[in-house]
């Protein structure tokens, strides 16, 4: 019956999916079975999404390294399975892969563990995170930029003023909206600086920056 189900989650009626992987999940009563992790390599990427959810659902330990070798993965709705259900097992080796992984190469496997050490959040991210400011890929600098800022817990702002001098506006705009959010008074002057830029939106987010690091920021002009 697993196996029917499994097929199941390759059909075109969506109420169709959802009934069958509520009921693998009912059935299996968090019991892994080998069924599920062959389904992980299935051609369907319907079939590796919701074999990954399932495994996730369970949190497995044994599952974790084949469940993370799906962050790679060509579909980006497994992909996003795959951190979706990586973020349940709270375990050390997960944020051990995930630092691993924004050392690769491989720029899906890059972004995905920046994905994974912003939804794991917490100090032993923040490292972490702070080397992806340097990162080439414009989309890991920005993630990684708004994510610090939301931390707060930040020791230095020097990485993030740094940002505000790449020729990318995503990039700059994400130093500037994590600066705001920091709200340390050291960032003042080096955003009153690029108040002048030819961008009006980007002049509005300084500015709004400004505004939440201290609402008398005009008095240091």
């Amino acid at each position: 019956s697993i196996d029917l189900l499994i097929k199941t989650f390759n059909s075109k009626v969506a109420s169709l999916r959802r009934y069958a992987y509520k009921a693998v999940l009912r059935i299996l009563d968090k019991n892994v079975d080998d069924l599920i992790i062959n389904g992980l390599t299935d051609k369907s990427w319907q079939i590796r999404m919701f074999c990954t959810k399932i495994l996730g659902e369970m949190a497995d330990p044994t599952t974790i390294k084949p469940i993370f070798n799906l962050i790679e993965d060509e579909n980006g709705s497994v992909r996003k399975a795959a951190i979706d259900s990586l973020i349940y097992f709270k375990s050390d080796r997960v944020i051990g892969l995930a630092k691993e992984a924004i050392n690769s190469s491989n720029w899906k496997i890059r972004r995905a563990g920046v994905k994974l050490l912003i939804r794991i959040g917490g100090d032993e991210s923040i490292n972490s995170l702070i080397s992806c400011l340097n990162d080439d890929d414009i989309y890991i600098k920005s993630w990684a930029a708004m994510a610090l800022g939301k931390l707060k817990n930040i020791d230095s702002i020097e990485p993030f003023i740094s940002l505000l001098k790449e020729s990318d506006d995503k990039t700059r705009l994400s130093a500037v909206k994590a600066l705001g959010e920091i709200g340390s008074k050291d960032a003042i002057k080096p955003l009153i600086e690029i108040l002048g830029d030819d961008n009006w939106d980007f002049r509005k987010e300084v500015e709004i920056a400004l505004n939440k690091i201290n609402p008398d920021w005009m008095n240091d002009l």
